[in-house]
């Protein structure tokens, strides 16, 4: 979104000539930006030269353990202008080739072009629901398996709802916003720009001029992010190693932001071995927090199931599904299954069965 305005800085700010935050640079420091652009041109080259502050170093250390001692999975992401050969060193091949990053390009902005930058320190991030969003359509789109396709069939996306969740319930994997790795580049932030070459063509609502040669080009100046990012899930461990590699296949193939099609947001995920998070077989179905023979997949399933319960089926099958989350382990299966139970009675108006044991037992666990 473009703003009507020219001018972000205020005129007892007129003689401030840098900062040391760049997204406060670019909401509070653009000077007029003249017809032909010039002050939208000197905001962007000062932002690119605004360094990484100190203090972010400290946070990003203290934001990396903390993840480490939750047990979540971490990944570094590097940016990349191509495709890795198998067996290609991320970081080898982000130093020789480094890629570009626009995500928040349609932000707000008075530059007419815009970028997402942590709030606090601005430094570029990369929003976790932006690759939830990935990954989800990735999965959808380009995997096989009818577990991770959503459809009118009845069985089918049960992988893909446990993961990414429902417009009636929550996904079990939570993507965290990637942070930008202090040091990893020079500047984090590197200027582009984009040349329309004719303007009045794609402007011009009826009868446009064709393009010619003799046409006057318009170079929009905007800014890209390059570096290496900190990537993290967290979750069930069978769900997260499962969504870490669909996750991984998306960046690389399709990229995350704007103008993925150009280049643009290419990333390669290296995984890193954080303390406390156990490495589960891309291949296994088994959560650990379930018993043997249970699978993390088939608890997900019946949670679906006893969410389509028709007010007929419910009291004749709903012990089924309340005999199964008794065998479940404590954990996020056996959560979404007993919370999925309660709601299926509390839906259908089952007033009699807040009388039944069963009902005692499953409401005392979700308090715990």
């Amino acid at each position: 979104m473009v703003s009507s305005n020219t001018s972000t800085r205020r005129t007892a700010l007129s003689g401030v000539n840098r900062a040391d935050h760049a997204g406060l640079w670019l909401d509070r420091y653009v000077e007029d930006l003249g017809e032909q652009g010039s002050g939208k041109k000197r905001a962007l080259d000062t932002a690119t030269g605004i360094v990484v502050p100190k203090h972010y170093r400290a946070s990003f250390r203290l934001w990396k353990e903390a993840l480490e001692r939750e047990g979540a999975l971490l990944a570094m992401g590097y940016c990349v202008s191509s495709g890795l050969t198998a067996g290609a060193d991320p970081a080898k091949a982000a130093r020789e080739s480094p890629g570009r990053l626009l995500v928040g390009l349609g932000n707000e902005s008075i530059l007419e072009t815009s970028i997402t930058l942590h709030r606090t320190y601005g430094v570029p991030v990369i929003p976790g629901s932006a690759l939830k969003g990935l990954a989800a359509s990735f999965a959808m789109r380009r995997l096989s398996d009818p577990m991770w396709c959503p459809s009118r069939e009845q069985d089918s996306g049960r992988a893909h709802k446990a993961v990414f969740g429902t417009q009636r319930q929550a996904g079990c994997v939570t993507f965290l916003d990637a942070l930008y790795e202090p040091g990893s580049a020079p500047h984090p932030l590197v200027p582009d720009v984009l040349t329309v070459h004719h303007p009045d063509y794609y402007q011009e609502d009826k009868d446009p001029s064709p393009p010619a040669d003799w046409d006057s080009p318009n170079p929009i100046p905007f800014l890209t992010a390059t570096g290496a990012f900190l990537f993290a899930l967290m979750g069930p461990p069978i769900w997260v190693d499962k969504a870490f590699e669909i996750l991984r296949l998306a960046l690389l193939e399709e990229g995350v932001g704007a103008k993925t099609t150009r280049g643009y947001g290419r990333i390669a995920l290296a995984r890193l071995e954080a303390p406390g998070h156990s490495t589960s077989s891309a291949s296994a179905t088994a959560s650990p927090s379930s018993k043997p023979g249970q699978s993390a997949t088939g608890s997900f399933q019946s949670v679906s199931r006893v969410e389509n319960l028709k007010p007929g089926e419910v009291k004749s099958r709903i012990g089924q599904y309340v005999a199964q989350c008794k065998d479940l382990s404590a954990g996020p299966e056996k959560k979404a299954l007993a919370r999925a139970i309660l709601e299926c009675v509390a839906r259908h108006n089952w007033k009699a069965a807040r009388s039944k044991s069963w009902y005692s037992e499953i409401s005392s666990f979700l308090e715990e």
